[in-house]
């Protein structure tokens, strides 16, 4: 139906939205991840346990989804947009 509908560009709608947020989610996971391993461990990772990186982890994946969120919900109404074609 996309295809029949919007041709080829009906599968690549909202890619430039994609994109584009993939550097900040990425750019935060990394960082943010970093940034808790060392808390966790006081700064000595060859002391860092299982259980800190886990833990840095999951904190890491809630504090992602909490300042990405509001692009990502962007992204998913430029992709079911209409106009967007």
């Amino acid at each position: 139906d996309v295809f029949a509908k919007h041709g080829i560009s009906g599968f690549y709608r909202g890619l430039g939205a994609t994109a584009i947020m993939v550097f900040p989610e990425k750019a935060c996971k990394l960082g943010v991840n970093d940034y808790l391993r060392d808390v966790f461990c006081n700064y000595d990772r060859n002391k860092e346990t299982v259980v800190q990186q886990v833990m840095a982890g999951a904190l890491t994946g809630v504090i992602q989804v909490a300042v990405t969120n509001p692009m990502e919900i962007m992204k998913i109404r430029l992709q079911t947009a209409e106009s967007a074609i």
